[in-house]
């Protein structure tokens, strides 16, 4: 405890954040955090749990009035006053009761070390936190710069990220591709990062042709897993490989299996804490290896069983992404009395359809084609190209009842 102490210290007086963390006063075992997701209060907040051994709730500001109410029952509920540290985040776009992702000091700083080991951060290094914190991959951002002792920066209230970036120079960033296409499309000079650490969805081919002489690494992990456990350089002709320290196997299907380095110590379901004692946990990912090399094939949970065939959205997914006029594309199952389920495309925007069909009609048999081609509702919308999953379970709720 009190090495960590000392380094919350050093990274306070470091960026001069000493006053504004002093501010910081709770009596409370846990803390719901509702700052801006981009801010440096979101951030020293969770510095201050961790300092003083309470559980950081990490609030969604997409949440709905149920998913609120939840979290404040958690907090209620008291579920850890061990005096402990923790940090709960949880799936996002979901609706209902969201699934709590439970993570400890012990984990957090495990996945920050296989990062730090793999790009080599040292205490020079500057981060800026380009994603919103409230999901893994942007709080890793923060924590990745903590443990490495590096510098990190923030966006002020209502900044854009490529404003920032015109007059600031950071050694590595971590984009979802929306972010690094819009970044390209308005000139930002990134090529002489030291690393783009790219995450989320996978970059379809028109980017991935714009960025082959770009510092950046596809990676793949999970808010289980703390993010990044699977990362290759783009401009590497091979698949994806096992970060540092994380231990992973695929199964008879093809599953990831995640060992516990990094991992998640387990999920808050309803109002109980379920542990993971189990030596791996089993996602719903489906590798398949070659030569040291992983390749994502694809999502058990998100195949579309139409009349017997196998149909995988993301294949489709990634032809329709591929296209300069689509902005978002989600391929989601529909009930069919024929066939059971077929697949219909939530598009953006939705009057290239019909462009949209000609390519598909040109890659992929019949049978896979989208059945109906429907507009995202106005609220998902404004999400679309910012740093925010969209729930597929939510869509697939929305095109059952259109």
């Amino acid at each position: 405890m009190n090495e960590i102490q000392n380094d919350i210290n050093s990274f306070l007086k470091k960026h001069d954040f000493i006053d504004e963390f002093s501010l910081i006063k709770f009596n409370e075992d846990s803390l719901i955090i509702k700052d801006n997701p981009f801010s440096k209060k979101y951030f020293l907040k969770i510095l201050y749990c961790m300092q003083n051994n309470k559980t950081a709730i990490l609030s969604n500001p997409f949440w709905g009035e149920e998913e609120k109410s939840h979290a404040k029952k958690l907090k209620d509920l008291r579920l850890f006053n061990d005096k402990k540290f923790r940090i709960i985040l949880f799936s996002s776009g979901s609706s209902g009761v969201p699934k709590g992702i439970v993570h400890d000091l012990e984990s957090l700083f495990e996945a920050a070390k296989s990062a730090i080991e793999y790009f080599n951060l040292n205490e020079q290094h500057r981060h800026i936190i380009s994603l919103p914190q409230h999901h893994i991959g942007g709080l890793m951002i923060g924590l990745r710069a903590f443990f490495s002792k590096g510098y990190l920066s923030f966006l002020s209230l209502g900044e854009k990220l490529e404003t920032h970036l015109e007059n600031n120079h950071y050694d590595y960033i971590s984009l979802v591709p929306a972010q690094l296409k819009n970044l390209i499309k308005k000139n930002i000079k990134l090529k002489d990062y030291k690393g783009i650490i790219l995450g989320g969805a996978k970059p379809d081919q028109v980017l991935l042709e714009q960025v082959k002489d770009y510092p950046v690494f596809q990676s793949f992990g999970m808010s289980e897993s703390a993010a990044m456990v699977l990362i290759k350089k783009i401009s590497d002709q091979d698949g994806l490989k096992v970060m540092p320290f994380r231990n992973i196997s695929l199964n008879e299907e093809g599953e990831l299996l995640i060992g516990s380095y990094g991992r998640m110590k387990g999920h808050v379901l309803g109002e109980s804490f379920k542990e993971i004692n189990n030596e791996y946990f089993q996602t719903k990912d489906i590798f398949s290896r070659r030569d040291g090399n992983y390749f994502f094939r694809g999502r058990s949970d998100l195949m579309i069983n139409s009349g017997g065939e196998n149909i995988d959205p993301i294949e489709i997914e990634n032809i329709i992404n591929g296209l300069k006029d689509v902005k978002s594309i989600h391929i989601i199952s529909r009930y069919d009395e024929k066939f059971g389920e077929v697949p219909v495309a939530f598009l953006e925007p939705i009057n290239v359809k019909s462009q949209v069909q000609k390519e598909l009609e040109k890659k992929v048999l019949k049978y896979k084609w989208p059945k109906d081609y429907l507009s995202y509702p106005e609220y998902i919308k404004t999400q679309l190209g910012k740093s925010v999953k969209i729930s597929r379970t939510e869509l697939k709720k929305i095109a059952n009842i259109l």
